[in-house]
């Protein structure tokens, strides 16, 4: 196995979510660049690994469909923008009626409910 499929092996969406829920907790957004560099310890380009974070981020997307949770992936965003990327929001809004303006109104909005689901299962969990 190549040192880059062993790497790319670590963005699993457990591992991936593990990361996404502290930066959640901690009211902070991260950029696809620094998830890879904390998953990997090592600073890499997000789009190096885009694959592999759309894969994680697929189930990670799914599996809080199904709980009823805020979609925790907007908490990624681009370095450039500050806002999730393009594929983000496949699926999840209607892009060809939306503004920029409205796309980061979208994605502040769910950045602000992931923060609150978040910050209140925190509290329930240190109580």
């Amino acid at each position: 196995m190549s040192t880059l499929e062993k790497t790319c092996n670590n963005f699993t969406p457990d591992k991936v979510r593990v990361r996404l829920e502290q930066y959640a907790i901690a009211r902070k957004r991260i950029t696809y660049g620094n998830l890879v560099e904390d998953i990997n310890g090592v600073r890499g380009k997000g789009h190096v690994f885009q694959r592999y974070l759309r894969q994680a981020f697929i189930q990670i997307d799914r599996e809080d469909r199904r709980c009823g949770r805020p979609c925790i992936t907007a908490m990624v965003v681009r370095q450039d923008t500050c806002n999730p990327g393009m594929g983000f929001y496949v699926g999840k809004c209607d892009m060809a009626k939306m503004t920029e303006a409205d796309l980061e109104e979208f994605s502040e909005q769910l950045q602000e409910l992931v923060i609150a689901y978040y910050a209140k299962k925190d509290s329930d969990t240190s109580e």
